[in-house]
């Protein structure tokens, strides 16, 4: 059966009256996204190719409390998620507007900052606290802080790969542990603007998979923060309209900069102990990185 079929199929379950159906290519490297179309409505169909079914399951049920939690004005409306033949997918609103990536740059960032403010100032209800296995918001940043700061000794094995030396191990546990404690909320995670649609002044934020119940800003910030460090797609920012747009001043933006420095090496460092756990061949490759990316903020003191 082509995955033609299972969109139809998927139609015909939720009464979906299909007229057409249109595989959106460049729009995801996990799912397959398709637009549907009737004669009066449009939605979107993400069915999952790169996990098993349960796994994409439980992360579209992620999303799902995600876009509850923020409102169908962030993000779209869930219609439903399910299985079709052992794969998951999930059937969403179609979102009308441009691209983010087809606007200037100043406004598509200044976008990104106003609704990720809004992102930011959300409700934690129920939903979203059990869809991150979490029993208070702050618990899962609190968990990931200290155990950061309780890796760093000399037989932590980033030490053995290069990534820090011994004699850093003092000025780390200084800036893990000058990092604040909140606030903590829903953190979208994949910040850019390929994942927002804009119509007029208001945008939707599209592609949860990243989100996390996290630290705020920096958990947002910190791809920014990081390709700047490393001097990688510079020409993709605009830090100045995002802040504008967040509503900060210009010395804000530059104090939570400084502040996201530090959690960039601690992100880098969780990457690299993920790896080891989850996905050795790529432990070489972001030991290097987390290493240039401690160099560089250790080398700024």
């Amino acid at each position: 059966m082509t995955a033609q079929r299972h969109v139809s199929e998927i139609a015909s379950g939720i009464g979906f009256p299909l007229v057409t159906a249109e595989q959106i290519a460049e729009a995801g490297l996990v799912n397959e996204v398709w637009l549907l179309s009737s004669s009066s409505d449009k939605c979107v169909v993400r069915l999952n190719l790169a996990h098993p079914s349960d796994r994409a399951f439980q992360e579209f049920s992620i999303e799902a409390a995600c876009y509850e939690a923020v409102g169908s004005g962030i993000g779209p409306r869930v219609r439903k998620i399910g299985f079709f033949e052992e794969r998951a997918y999930m059937v969403m609103d179609y979102v009308m507007g441009e691209r983010g990536e087809d606007l200037a740059k100043s406004q598509v960032w200044q976008c990104l900052g106003s609704t990720l403010r809004a992102v930011h100032e959300c409700c934690h209800d129920q939903a979203l606290l059990n869809a991150f296995d979490a029993k208070e918001p702050s618990q899962p940043w609190l968990k990931q802080l200290t155990s950061s700061i309780e890796q760093l000794s000399p037989s932590d094995p980033l030490v053995a790969l290069g990534v820090y030396s011994v004699e850093d191990i003092p000025n780390l546990a200084t800036r893990f542990s000058s990092l604040p404690l909140g606030p903590v909320g829903l953190c979208h995670g994949d910040v850019s603007p390929r994942n927002i649609i804009v119509n007029g002044d208001h945008g939707t934020l599209i592609d949860w998979g990243c989100a996390e119940l996290t630290i705020i800003p920096y958990f947002d910030m910190e791809n920014a923060i990081r390709d700047q460090l490393l001097d990688e797609n510079r020409g993709s920012y605009d830090l100045p309209s995002f802040a504008s747009g967040y509503g900060w001043i210009l010395s804000e933006l530059v104090e939570h900069e400084a502040i996201c420095l530090s959690y960039c090496v601690l992100k880098s460092f969780d990457l690299v102990r993920w790896a080891i756990d989850r996905c050795p061949s790529r432990t070489e490759e972001l030991a290097e990185r987390a290493k240039l990316i401690w160099e560089k903020v250790g080398n700024l003191d």
